[in-house]
């Protein structure tokens, strides 16, 4: 190599380690700021939200007495709420967590500083089989489920269900989304059948399959031999009704089974381990051709609070879960909504429930000393 392009080289490569790691945003000097002011003692009583910032700009002034405060600024009109808790050697960042946490609001931190302002109401989807909710028609009746399970509807929230779906829409806080999840998963998991469905459950169990024998069948081939094979054992009772759900018809499972001596219902769960799960309703059973944990819904997410909001596009939000640990399927899709403070993300329930725990992991305020 010349010694003139040996020389470019050195000078560049020179430059490069001059330059170090590219200089940080405002709004990630705040953020920063926020996290390495600690607060030696925070103590309130029954104090204004407005008395409250006045206090941690204050504080902040105190612990470092040569930097100006993080601008803080109100969002909304001054909230009713009063504010009591006391913490010693707390962040600024975390003394915001708290505060806005206790009054069911957000902050988020930009190139201005730290803006407080309402939780929004987010949009979430659920499964929801349509036997869940039996006869009811009626968005008002769905909520009335909810509501009776301790879900409440502030103003602007709703409930809206699209049985051929069977997807459950819930517009809500944040607070009471997770406490509809938790509902939900309770109730899926330990269904109250109906007197039909208790009739079916009671056949399936006394029916037993004298032998059953299937090699690469397709689904329709397998419930209609288990019709038959159900026959045979009880010439004198009609054999429980056995169907596809309409998504599942368009999958295509094949069966490799041979079995002896078994109820029916135990060969039904040894061909849903292969096919996906089943449900015993008032028409019989249905299969559902897959489990419903891997279908994709859409949830809506509050932005978090300790990163700086400019620092959220749809690539780098998605990067950001893909780094934290979500094992994105492929089918996904991540949109950020910079103007509502939210993202969405469409992925399958299993998915999203570790989105919701980063997002807290990310939020979480440090242990107290």
């Amino acid at each position: 190599m010349k010694p003139a392009a040996t020389l470019a080289l050195l000078l560049f490569f020179a430059g490069v380690a001059l330059a170090g790691p590219p200089a940080k945003t405002p709004s990630e000097k705040f953020a920063d700021r926020l996290e390495h002011t600690l607060l030696a003692d925070f103590n309130l009583r029954d104090t204004s939200l407005q008395d409250t910032i006045d206090l941690i700009q204050k504080k902040a002034r105190e612990a470092d007495p040569d930097s100006a405060p993080v601008p803080i600024k109100l969002g909304l009109p001054q909230p009713n709420g009063l504010i009591t808790m006391s913490r010693r050697q707390i962040s600024a960042m975390d003394a915001l967590w708290y505060v806005t946490d206790l009054l069911n609001l957000r902050y988020t931190i930009s190139k201005e500083g730290v803006t407080i302002f309402p939780a929004p109401l987010l949009t979430r989807e659920y499964y929801v089989p349509e036997e869940f909710f039996g006869e009811k028609e009626g968005d008002a009746k769905y909520r009335g489920t909810l509501e009776h399970g301790g879900v409440a509807f502030p103003d602007g929230s709703s409930a809206a269900y699209h049985p051929g779906e069977e997807i459950l829409t819930l517009r809500n806080t944040p607070a009471n989304l997770d406490n509809a999840a938790v509902a939900l998963a309770e109730w899926l998991k330990t269904p109250h059948p109906g007197a039909a469905e208790q009739k079916y459950a009671a056949q399936l169990e006394k029916t037993i399959i004298a032998q059953a024998d299937f090699k690469e069948a397709s689904m329709d081939n397998v419930l209609a031999t288990i019709l038959k094979k159900a026959k045979e054992a009880d010439p004198k009772s009609p054999p429980v009704p056995l169907a596809l759900a309409p998504r599942a018809g368009k999958t295509e499972f094949t069966v490799t089974l041979s079995v002896k001596n078994i109820p029916e219902i135990t060969l039904l769960h040894y061909v849903a381990g292969m096919t996906g799960e089943f449900r015993i309703t008032r028409d019989g059973v249905v299969f559902l051709g897959g489990d419903p944990s891997e279908r994709l819904v859409t949830w809506e997410y509050l932005l978090p609070q300790r990163i700086p909001a400019d620092s959220f596009d749809d690539d780098c939000c998605h990067k950001r879960l893909a780094d934290a640990g979500v094992p994105f399927s492929g089918s996904e899709s991540v949109h950020v909504d910079a103007s509502k403070k939210t993202f969405t993300v469409t992925e399958t329930r299993k998915n999203l429930e570790l989105v919701d725990q980063i997002l807290d992991s990310w939020d979480s305020p440090r242990p107290q000393q």
